[in-house]
């Protein structure tokens, strides 16, 4: 009893041990997070620091915390699809109590990497037996530069640190007789989708290659009763976490068009063939030798940044030659499936896709019902590209909209097959290969120094937070005209600190940021004369023209005249909507029954034409500005 006992202390004592070197290594893979935690991460980080606040608001007013008009008001805006990462958010509620939602937010996200890496620890311990190799195979996952890249914003999309518990109790709940493996395994489960709705359906996918596996090898562990009761069990445990959160989703998912994106649009955010192995644009030192090569690649640099590792790599080969097959070729499997599931419906090479073809593979596609778009038509009418599995994947689950973000899955597999090679290394081998190995791992995932932004609140916004008495504002410039991929909406332009400086002033605003367009929202802008005037089209042009023609165009030549055409339509589009009725004492009036009190104009955020343009309206309309200073002009309505 007592050595059992003692043997349980000595495995706690060093798991204990072991979190301790991950927050360390945390700390410096994330240098100077932990020195600025008051700064933001540049990027998207907005959304996630804003649904902090959002939710907590919500529950402390009593309102429903799936719709807000604090947005888009007075109309409001849904969020059932809007990416509330819910384990962050509940998890974040205690610590607002003691710091503020940006703090709060790096915290989590520091948090995300030290349970990432203890995650895969425990995954690969139990696999290997070797405490090394696992700890290795941790710090592969957790400082992957898949999530450096998605660092800038995508709080949701870094919260990986479930995916390998779940994957851990999962291999236990079909090997193992015992049944609590399977209530943990629909704990982690509910865990990850609670984190990232993405990771609900990859793992659901990863579940089933599983299960099918595990049939084809081992039919016992599968067909008796036992398993079927784990199995109910698990589904049990997962519905009776999630369907509160679940429910809602399917409703948005069902009622918003929107919500599933055209295959022809995932093109890019696809990852390409050659970016798994070219070194991270991020890393300090090679960065600037590969932003080049980077470039090339089509997908924006969260989506691009899927570089596995030169070490972790070499181990994978060396596991296939020197680890015995049975341990492997499972997780090689899995590596192979979602590497190519990442690379999207068309394989990209150094950005390209499409080759001059006399073949109507367009003609093909609507026979067999694909029914693309005429853009997407036109193309493969004229150009051969290489399909992949992703087509047939999309045509059943069109909420997937970003196949490089299958990466995560390939970055788990890799770090699994490190493992079994770095286990067979030791027995071999000193603590100096385990170091040296280590090393090179954290050199060649260097991020440092991360990107930070310190969020500047105006005096004048300091006033309105103690200004108790709830009423709505103007932010302008109003970009929030959505650049069209296809028949979706990928991302809205807005100034980001709009919905940061929100959490410190508390007021409503007529816009906002969601990358799933809901027409109804913009209603109120879109009826508006003098809100449609308050745009600032130049960003909008260029974010088309460099994010499309500089990447699609650029990559595939031959194709230009028919990505041209599709571009030019789509900017005759906006260009269209800004002609409009002249504005007029009837649109402040509007505003005015809405319970819009101020109008606040940023000077930096408009060139000298338009910012003249604006200024001159609200001057004919309102007259003398309440207040003005370098950065700031401010009409009260």
């Amino acid at each position: 009893m007592n050595k059992i006992f003692y043997k349980k202390l000595k495995t706690h004592l060093l798991e204990i041990y072991v979190i301790f070197i991950y927050i360390a290594l945390t700390l410096l893979m994330t240098y100077p997070l932990i020195f600025k935690l008051n700064f933001y991460l540049t990027g998207d980080t907005s959304a996630g620091v804003w649904s902090f606040w959002w939710i907590k608001y919500s529950i402390f007013n009593k309102t429903n915390i799936f719709y807000t008009n604090h947005l888009y008001h007075p109309i409001g805006l849904d969020l059932s699809l809007f990416p509330l990462s819910y384990f962050n958010i509940i998890s974040s509620l205690p610590l607002q109590f003691f710091f503020n939602e940006i703090v709060t937010h790096n915290i989590m996200v520091l948090f995300s990497f030290v349970m990432s890496g203890f995650g895969t620890f425990l995954l690969v311990k139990y696999l290997t037996k070797d405490t090394k190799a696992a700890f290795i195979s941790g710090v592969i996952f957790a400082f992957s530069p898949f999530r450096f890249g998605h660092l800038m914003g995508h709080l949701s999309i870094i919260s990986t640190e479930w995916i390998p518990f779940f994957v851990l109790y999962l291999i236990k709940t079909i090997k193992e007789k015992n049944l609590k493996n399977a209530v943990f395994a629909g704990a982690f489960f509910s865990l990850s989708a609670l984190s990232e709705w993405h990771y609900l359906l990859f793992l659901s996918i990863f579940s089933s290659v599983m299960l099918l596996y595990y049939f084809k090898t081992e039919k016992k562990l599968i067909l008796n009763i036992n398993f079927l009761k784990k199995i109910t069990l698990f589904s049990l445990v997962f519905l009776l976490i999630t369907f509160p959160f679940f429910l809602p989703l399917i409703n948005g998912a069902l009622s918003n068009p929107q919500a599933t994106r055209p295959l022809e649009t995932t093109i890019i955010t696809s990852a390409d063939l050659f970016a798994f192995f070219i070194p991270s644009e991020l890393h300090p030192l090679f960065g600037g030798f590969v932003s080049g090569i980077n470039n090339m690649f089509i997908a924006n640099l969260q989506e691009r940044n899927v570089f596995l590792g030169y070490i972790p790599i070499i181990l994978s080969v060396y596991s296939l030659f020197k680890v015995e097959k049975i341990k492997t070729k499972f997780w090689i499997l899995f590596s192979v499936i979602f590497f190519i599931l990442s690379l999207g419906p068309l394989l990209h090479v150094f950005g390209r896709f499409l080759f001059p073809s006399p073949m109507k593979i367009g003609d093909f596609t609507d026979y067999i019902g694909l029914n693309l778009s005429q853009t997407a038509h036109d193309l493969l009418n004229n150009f051969i590209a290489i399909p992949l599995p992703y087509i047939a994947l999309h045509k059943f689950i069109p909420l997937l909209r970003t196949p490089s973000r299958f990466t995560i899955l390939v970055i788990l597999s890799v770090s699994v097959l490190s493992g079994y090679s770095m286990a067979k290394i030791f027995k071999k081998q000193n603590n100096l290969i385990f170091l040296l190995i280590l090393f090179l791992i954290l050199f060649e995932f260097l991020a440092i120094p991360l990107k930070l932004e310190e969020i500047h609140v105006p005096s004048f916004y300091s006033q309105m937070a103690d200004d108790e008495e709830d009423y709505a504002i103007l932010e302008v410039p109003v970009d929030f005209t959505p650049i069209y991929y296809g028949n979706s909406s990928d991302e809205i332009l807005e100034n980001p600190d709009y919905m940061l400086l929100q959490t410190y002033h508390n007021k409503r605003l007529l816009t906002g940021s969601f990358t799933r367009k809901q027409p109804n929202a913009t209603y109120f802008i879109d009826t508006t004369p003098l809100l449609l005037e308050m745009r600032n089209p130049q960003p909008i042009k260029k974010v088309v023209y460099d994010r499309l023609i500089s990447k699609v165009i650029s990559s595939n030549p031959e194709a230009s005249d028919i990505f041209k055409k599709y571009l030019e339509s789509l900017l005759e589009e906006i260009d269209y909507k800004l002609i409009d009725n002249t504005p007029s004492q009837k649109d402040i009036q509007k505003l005015k029954n809405n319970n819009v009190k101020f109008i606040i104009i940023h000077k930096y955020y408009l060139d000298q034409e338009n910012y003249q343009k604006i200024n001159n309206i609200l001057r004919n309309l309102i007259d003398e500005p309440l207040y003005e200073n370098e950065e700031l002009i401010v009409y009260e309505i």
